[in-house]
């Protein structure tokens, strides 16, 4: 069952079709939860599927976009402080963490940032567990291996695994 808690000063934008809380398993109670807080911004920019036991939260002025034909198999969790924008053809196994924030932990660190947007290119694959570092690029027709520990930019056409992630080959094409 998808619960949404929406303010009244947040915005949805949904291009095309956008299903959320999408059941493999009809009799399974996961629930799934989209929150967005004032003056955030959750769009769409064609069709997009969400599964079940999903968990989104967009921070109060903060800006989440799926880009077209992308998908999350079940239990990620989105945590949007900022900005984090995912291509098209984005496809996110189950599991998948990605956060551009530190949830307003402070360091007294010289040009320490809570929050800083996370960018991805199209055709992207995130394997079961990975986990999106906060200002992050992530470079069209990569895969990102499961439970991969991304903190760095991943360059474009490449596999990364490990923690933290490393690339461990490189010039890879989708096959359509």
């Amino acid at each position: 069952t998808p619960y949404c808690i929406i303010h009244n000063e947040g915005k949805i934008n949904i291009r095309g079709t956008f299903v959320l809380g999408l059941k493999k398993v009809p009799s399974s109670k996961a629930e799934t939860r989209l929150w967005i807080e004032k003056n955030g911004v959750f769009e769409t920019r064609g069709n997009v599927d969400i599964g079940y036991g999903t968990d989104i939260q967009v921070f109060e002025n903060a800006y989440l976009c799926f880009g077209e034909n992308s998908n999350i198999n079940s239990a990620a969790i989105i945590i949007c402080g900022e900005k984090i924008i995912l291509g098209n053809e984005t496809h996110i196994g189950r599991g998948v963490i990605i956060r551009d924030n530190n949830g307003k932990h402070y360091l007294d660190i010289p040009s320490y940032k809570t929050s800083r947007p996370i960018i991805t290119e199209d055709h992207i694959w995130y394997g079961e567990g990975a986990t999106i570092m906060q200002g992050v690029k992530i470079g069209e027709g990569s895969v990102i291996s499961a439970k991969a520990v991304v903190g760095s930019n991943v360059p474009p056409h490449t596999i990364v695994a490990g923690n933290p992630a490393q690339v461990v080959q490189e010039d890879i094409r989708w096959k359509f």
